[in-house]
């Protein structure tokens, strides 16, 4: 009788690890797909294209930028 029941006990240990480890995987699988959606919010591009259509903001500044040297004169 003991043993059947260090057997039972083995076996649902097991199975409980075996769950836990397809947990862990699906939770790194989920954390990695949420990296890369913040890295793509984070984009310049998205960024640029944002500020471009909807705040209507233009990217070219090239006749408004004023360039400083760090010579006196």
């Amino acid at each position: 009788m003991a043993y059947t029941w260090i057997r039972t006990e083995s076996t649902q240990a097991l199975l409980r690890i075996s769950k836990a480890e397809e947990r862990l995987l699906e939770k790194r699988s989920y954390h990695k797909a949420l990296l890369a959606e913040m890295e793509w919010l984070k984009s310049d591009a998205r960024i640029t294209r944002i500020a471009g259509n909807r705040l209507n903001l233009s990217t070219v500044t090239l006749d408004r930028t004023i360039y400083l040297s760090g010579e006196d004169g």
